[in-house]
């Protein structure tokens, strides 16, 4: 399923709750977040506008919609806002939330 073909749901602030750093990576920080419609937790890796990566952040979207497997987590959105403490909009990934962590922490 190519973004082209479908377009991804953009996920706003007022939608997210009690946001928490869980990591960081190449693209900036992830999170963790309560979405209040659906009722459950999902993380958001953000990624900074200036940075000059949305084109990379945009094929991993892609790449992680098109995986569609019980072993891959499945990306529930984009989101574009202003997440705490930040004075900046910022663009990112929200994917399910994996609640026992990192695949390095399961080794």
């Amino acid at each position: 399923m190519a973004l082209s073909n479908q377009t991804p749901i953009v996920i706003k602030e007022s939608s997210l709750s009690g946001w928490e750093v869980i990591g960081s990576g190449g693209f900036g920080k992830i999170y963790k977040c309560r979405h209040q419609e659906w009722a459950c937790d999902v993380a958001i890796k953000l990624l900074h506008f200036d940075d000059g990566k949305n084109e990379s952040l945009l094929r991993e979207i892609e790449m992680m919609r098109q995986a569609s497997s019980p072993h891959v987590i499945q990306v529930r959105g984009v989101f574009k806002g202003l997440p705490p403490n930040s004075r900046s909009t910022q663009l990112g990934l929200v994917m399910e939330y994996m609640e026992r962590g990192s695949l390095a922490s399961l080794q």
